[in-house]
């Protein structure tokens, strides 16, 4: 049982006050009913509801039942309202047979006495959810009470919580229809459960009047953000919904979940007032409400990743009308695969079908998912669709949280972050994900960004840097559209990834869907910096774990520059590959020298056969040994990624500058031929006798000028070894490639 200083605190919320003259008591008064009174008594925990409102039974006048402090909040709304106490009845009972029926908690009678609105009262959250479900199954306990009479016009399922110093509440409702007078309970449900219409808003919003419910408008303004025991309930829910309507694709339900997101997103881009269409209306129907849907996704798709389907709007079926248009329209939508949850192939299955969807958008129509800071139960929410809906049932699509957190906070961002912006021309450094999976090397980016803008002292910055982070610390995430980027070639993942951005911030990445191996110049789907690539390297950071081990890799990136009419010469690699290669990570090392400025740094995870195997590789390890710092190499093991059990590595490089490179590598093989025709040992890279040490290091006789090149270029280098250890440390980092 709550608290005196619990009951204080909810009395206050309410807009109750100390009574003069008394010891623990609280009253209000209600002007709306000629300043008719109710008092609490903490002292004695008791109610008093006043002469006027009735009460057939008393259970509800004390603090014994949680439940009765809901009643009282709900009786506070309903005065509040303008409802007036003479037509309040607590604990309404009615005539039934050998006694009497069970107890409803609050009803709200005309002014000739006979019913308008039932309220059975509940507990925030387990308890209102359990009734609620009930009702659904077989009505509950509220259809059974409107049939003790069949004269109300609105039942209503109720409950409310304080929560901080705010009353929050919650309510589903049913309004009667005609015939759900007739028959009994059960012909009443089986009635109403052919449309379950069940609504949210009608009766306590701002705009509505006693004794007449009013539909309101649905606008943004009205979403709500979840909570945390909303948000661990949601995903539950979801599962619930589909195990139901015996959804045996689960895989498939989760890819449409996902555009379900990206259609809300949309719709969650207008104004505060406007009406959202992302929303199961009171005068829909299984067309109206899949068009609206699916025009939204487009929109979607065409807004977040610039990609163009095809919308069904009236103007495009000319000549018809009523009938044959919503015929017209529902065809189009049976065979429309994006809100697809159980297979369609006729009448039937497009309303089973219909029956999943409208369930799924009812769960989360009420909540915001559009923010300008990350949401913690959102992303959490997130994460869990990504973890137990997707890769469970899909397989390997994402590099587990802890792997992407360990990279990321392993780089020296704050240090990247402060060089870039404490110049003439302050910018932040761009990042690059060319093998996005499902975003969470973008997300995670986005997320350490911010927190360094939020900490960042910019006494030192010129003018022009301090209004940027100044700015940047109101509008979170604001930045995120210029310097990160995601590219990914599974269409699927992208939309995953683009909702991941929003679930993490108002997520204005840009998440190309293209192949991170395409033409800079030439790529249609390439925008912005990428495009800008082509001319110098943009990018200070790339964050990734890139495919490998794919056969017919060569024949892929041919494929991907025939439409250029070309080959893919500008990779070094390609010419090194076979039509039986599988290597497509090496040709990824070489994209990282692409896109990577001097000074930039990498994250990337790669097979350990990097290091060891021949042909390709050698290749790939000559690109990075004269393009890189290695600065640091962990390994993960084979149990890290338990799709494949293949060993894996995080390589942690720093681009080398060019002309240093160049002029190293002059001075290498000149160097070289000198001593050669006059044994003089020059210095060479800041290594005096280089040859005499390159001898004792190799134990060769002979000197090879490119493994003398090499030897002299990472002759200072330190490089730090980290070991992830036993197995049990190994599998900390959950499963999954990207």
């Amino acid at each position: 049982m709550p608290s005196v200083m619990d009951y204080k605190t909810f009395l206050n919320a309410l807009g109750f006050s100390p009574k003069e003259s008394t010891a623990g008591v609280f009253s209000k008064q209600y002007p709306q009913a000629d300043n008719y009174c109710i008092e609490v008594n903490v002292e004695r925990q008791t109610i008093n509801y006043g002469e006027k409102i009735q009460s057939d039974n008393k259970t509800t006048l004390n603090f014994i039942h949680d439940e009765n402090w809901v009643v009282l909040e709900c009786v506070n709304r309903l005065l509040e309202k303008g409802y007036q106490p003479q037509n309040i009845i607590l604990e309404k009972t009615w005539n039934a047979g050998h006694g009497n029926s069970g107890r409803l908690d609050i009803c709200v009678t005309r002014n000739d006495g006979s019913e308008y609105l039932l309220i059975e009262c509940k507990t925030y959250g387990k308890e209102f959810d359990k009734e609620f479900s009930r009702m659904k199954k077989d009505g509950g306990q509220l259809f059974t009470y409107f049939k003790f009479s069949n004269k109300a016009d609105v039942i209503m399922l109720y409950a409310s919580e304080l929560k901080g110093k705010e009353i929050v509440y919650r309510n589903e409702i049913v309004i009667i229809e005609d015939d759900y007078r007739t028959g009994d309970v059960k012909d009443f449900y089986e009635k109403w459960n052919k449309d379950k219409k069940i609504y949210e808003r009608g009766i306590f919003e701002k705009e509505c009047n006693p004794y007449n419910f009013q539909y309101k408008k649905f606008t943004k303004r009205q979403l709500i953000e979840l909570t945390e025991k909303e948000g661990d309930g949601l995903f539950n829910k979801f599962a619930e919904v589909l195990r139901k309507h015996s959804v045996s694709d689960k895989p498939n339900a989760f890819s449409v979940i996902f555009n379900l997101f990206l259609a809300k997103l949309q719709d969650e881009q207008k104004k505060e007032d406007d009406e959202l269409e992302f929303q199961w209306k009171e005068s829909d129907d299984s067309v109206d409400f899949q068009v609206r849907l699916h025009n939204l996704h487009k929109e979607g798709l065409d807004a977040f990743l610039k990609k163009e389907v095809a919308g069904i709007y009236d103007k495009d079926f000319e000549g018809k009308t009523g009938d044959e248009l919503r015929a017209a329209k529902k065809r189009l939508l049976m065979f429309n695969r994006f809100f697809t949850i159980k297979e369609v192939f006729d009448d039937d299955t497009f309303n089973q079908n219909h029956r999943v969807l409208k369930e799924v958008v009812q769960l989360i129509e009420k909540y915001r998912i559009r923010y300008p800071r990350k949401q913690k139960y959102l992303s959490e929410f997130f994460e869990r669709l990504l973890t137990i809906g997707l890769k469970q049932e899909v397989g390997q699509y994402f590099t587990p949280p802890p792997i992407t957190k360990f990279i990321i906070r392993a780089l020296p961002l704050p240090f990247l972050i402060e060089r870039e912006l404490n110049t003439n021309n302050p910018e932040l450094p761009a990042a690059i994900d060319y093998a996005a999976g499902s975003g969470h090397f973008l997300t995670e980016i986005m997320e350490e960004y911010q927190e360094i803008i939020e900490n960042i002292d910019t006494s030192k910055f010129n003018d022009i840097a301090q209004r940027k982070v100044a700015a940047w610390k109101i509008n979170q995430y604001d930045w995120a559209s210029t310097y990160i980027y995601g590219i990914e070639k599974d269409y699927r993942l992208v939309k995953v990834a683009k909702v991941g951005c929003y679930f993490y911030g108002d997520g204005l990445a840009q998440v190309v869907h293209g192949d991170g191996l395409d033409s800079f110049e030439k790529s249609k789907s390439y925008r912005g910096l990428l495009k800008d690539n082509a001319n110098k390297p943009q990018f200070s950071i790339i964050i990734s774990n890139p495919p490998y081990s794919v056969n017919d890799c060569k024949d892929d990136l041919e494929y991907i520059y025939e439409q250029y009419n070309e080959k893919p010469t500008n990779f070094e690699i390609y010419n090194s590959l076979t039509y039986n290669s599988k290597e497509i990570e090496c040709l990824f090392v070489e994209r990282t020298k692409q896109l990577l400025k001097d000074g930039g740094v990498a994250g990337i995870v790669l097979p350990s056969s990097i290091f060891s195997n021949t042909g390709i590789y050698t290749k790939a390890r000559e690109i990075v040994l004269q393009n890189f710092e290695i600065v640091a190499v962990t390994e993960l093991g084979s149990n890290t990624f338990m799709a494949t059990g293949t060993n894996t590595v995080i390589l942690f490089l720093r681009k080398r500058n060019e002309n240093d490179v160049e002029k190293i590598k002059t001075n290498a093989y000149s160097n070289l031929e000198h001593y050669k025709k006059t044994k003089e040992e020059r210095v060479t890279n800041g290594i005096e006798k280089p040859m005499s040490k390159y001898l004792e290091h190799t134990e060769e006789i002979v000197i090879d000028s490119e493994k003398f090149y090499y030897f002299v270029l990472n002759y200072w280098q330190k490089t730090v070894i980290v070991k992830t250890g036993a197995k049990e440390e190994e599998k900390r980092f959950g499963h999954g490639t990207n």
